[in-house]
């Protein structure tokens, strides 16, 4: 679900409603510290304030590269760095704002179609019959 942001062009100093500001931003650095602070699970909770730690600076490079009008491939690798350091976030996200709206049940079986080829591959290398 997110590789059509990460290939779309999309350029952040252009959309002041983009999907950057309004959902990244918003959601997760306000929604996602709130998580953080109420979870008690002590390694569950380091690993949310590491995610939290990489978005935050990550929307940080993003908002600098737009405040200084930094070259469309500074833009573009900001705009990058910011999809996966939120990709686990957003993929949350998505799943439970867009998630009902689901029809194409394909995707749920290209994964899992993806992992068995890998395996088979896997095996056929190291010689294995079936």
């Amino acid at each position: 679900m997110l590789t059509p942001y990460s290939r779309s062009g999309l350029d952040p100093s252009k959309q002041s409603g983009s999907i950057f500001k309004n959902s990244i931003t918003i959601y997760h650095l306000q929604g996602f510290s709130e998580t953080v602070k109420k979870t008690t699970d002590p390694d569950k909770k380091k690993m949310q304030e590491g995610q939290l730690s990489r978005l935050t600076a990550c929307v940080a490079s993003v908002e600098a590269s737009v405040r200084k009008a930094g070259s469309k491939e500074e833009l573009d690798s900001a705009r990058d760095e910011l999809l996966a350091a939120s990709k686990d976030l957003l993929s949350d996200w998505l799943d439970r704002e867009k998630g009902a709206g689901v029809t194409d049940n394909a995707i749920f079986s290209a994964l899992p179609r993806y992992w068995e080829d890998q395996f088979h591959k896997d095996m056929e290398a190291l010689n294995v019959r079936n």
